[in-house]
């Protein structure tokens, strides 16, 4: 899923990158903890996608 999400934020597709990235920090959460290296990659990425699409509290919410 993460691969999929990354193809569509570099073609500018962020909408799409969102709905296939939005789910992933959850489950990376629960089940490799709130501190693992993957689950913030995966909440900077979907920070990253907010931003592009001007969701900016949605994307700092992530990141505080």
């Amino acid at each position: 899923m993460s691969r999929l999400a990354g193809n569509a934020y570099h073609q500018g597709m962020f909408a799409q990158a969102e709905a296939l990235i939005s789910q992933t920090p959850e489950i990376q959460r629960r089940v490799l903890g709130p501190q693992h290296p993957e689950t913030l990659g995966s909440m900077n990425s979907l920070a990253n996608v907010y931003d592009d699409q001007g969701k900016y509290s949605l994307a700092e919410a992530l990141l505080s």
